[in-house]
């Protein structure tokens, strides 16, 4: 994210999505802020938050461009049978060997 750059508030469409966020660089004066929450990154640390609350993210006081990497995974309370029949999903059964 570039020095001086804003994402307004905005949130996911579900809570079935975790988002975990791994500081790389540029960490520094980054803000994120989810329900109302503000916190920010540590390099080497990781950040896991639910997508679904609204959520902001500034490098307004950045010294640095910010660089994280951010994985995206299935929380672990859901289960395939809520995803199956659902043509949004794609959901396919894993095949046995």
């Amino acid at each position: 994210m570039t020095i001086g750059t804003d994402v307004e508030s905005h949130c996911g469409p579900a809570n079935n999505i975790l988002n975990v966020h791994l500081g790389v660089d540029g960490l520094e004066g980054a803000e994120l802020i989810v329900a109302g929450e503000k916190t920010g990154w540590q390099e080497g640390k990781v950040l896991t938050w639910d997508g679904s609350y609204d959520h902001s993210v500034n490098c307004l006081k950045c010294k640095k461009d910010r660089i994280i990497m951010m994985v995206r995974y299935m929380h672990p309370d859901i289960k395939p049978d809520d995803y199956k029949g659902s043509a949004r999903t794609h959901f396919e059964d894993i095949p046995q060997s």
